[in-house]
């Protein structure tokens, strides 16, 4: 008998501190819902300890792990590949066993031009009558604006990732504070990534921009100070569109749990799972 077919998939999710952490929780679920028997199970260890736990994912013959902080970067020189996106952020959040060898990926960036797609579609077919409405010409591609508060090699490498990943119906573009005038040559922006949390001077420069009608807002930092949530007002009166966490980390979820076993779950059922763990 093939020992591949009475052998449970086994998936470790390490990190720490784990406690809180919805992984094991919406992976599980996930594997329900494609009908799957794959076992995810966390684990918390210590950064003394690490490179005996990833040694020993890999020596038991677990189809693969989840990573969490603090080890995103740490786990890199145990694995025989790293794709092109996971290497431009230096962080592996999720790796799996490739025959002999493990290979380590981050979703991240795809994730959020998955969001970005999902509000404002770009495809032709179906989504052609929102386009429309839109005033939008759904062959022309749009624009992306990446907001960082300052340059730095977090900033770099995110927007490297995001370029990696853009979908050829978007163009990412990044703001920069010392020439905050748009560019002729700049297409219409359908969407605002902030990396951190906005200068009152750069939202001012930013609304001058030429943005669709219903623009969306990406805040990659979840927790924007105080001083700063009369910005949110001013966006939502402009039109913006606000995008929750739980949109992106639904999609992040959605291709971790495909990287890992082939299936993919629905993403609004995957998102439900998400918020009801976080109770968001």
């Amino acid at each position: 008998m093939d020992p591949s077919r009475v052998l449970q998939p086994h998936v470790c999710c390490l990190g720490n501190p784990v406690a809180g952490n919805p992984t094991q929780f919406v992976m599980s679920r996930a594997a329900k819902m494609c009908g799957l028997d794959w076992r995810f199970f966390t684990s918390q260890v210590t950064e003394t300890n690490f490179e005996a736990a990833i040694r020993g994912v890999q020596a038991l013959g677990l189809q693969g792990a989840v990573i969490l902080s603090p080890f995103q970067q740490a786990v890199i020189p145990y694995l025989d590949t790293v794709t092109e996106s996971a290497h431009s952020l230096q962080r592996v959040t999720i790796a799996r066993l490739d025959g002999h060898s493990w290979l380590g990926d981050n979703f991240f960036g795809s994730a959020i031009w998955q969001t970005i797609q999902s509000r404002i579609p770009r495809e032709r077919g179906p989504h052609a009558a929102m386009a429309s409405e839109l005033s939008e010409d759904s062959s022309e591609p749009l624009g992306a604006l990446l907001v960082s508060k300052r340059a730095s090699m977090q900033s770099d490498s995110l927007e490297k990732c995001l370029r990696i990943n853009q979908p050829d119906a978007w163009q990412l573009h990044r703001f920069d504070s010392e020439n905050a005038e748009q560019s002729s040559s700049a297409p219409r922006f359908g969407a605002l990534i902030v990396e951190n949390d906005l200068e009152n001077s750069q939202l001012k420069a930013l609304l001058q921009w030429n943005w669709i009608a219903s623009p969306m807002v990406i805040q990659l930092e979840a927790a924007v100070p105080q001083t700063r949530k009369n910005q949110r007002e001013e966006l939502a009166m402009r039109g913006f569109q606000r995008v929750e966490q739980v949109e992106w980390m639904a999609y992040e979820a959605v291709a971790d749990f495909a990287f890992l076993t082939g299936a993919t779950p629905p993403p609004d059922l995957v998102r439900e799972s998400l918020e009801e763990y976080l109770q968001w």
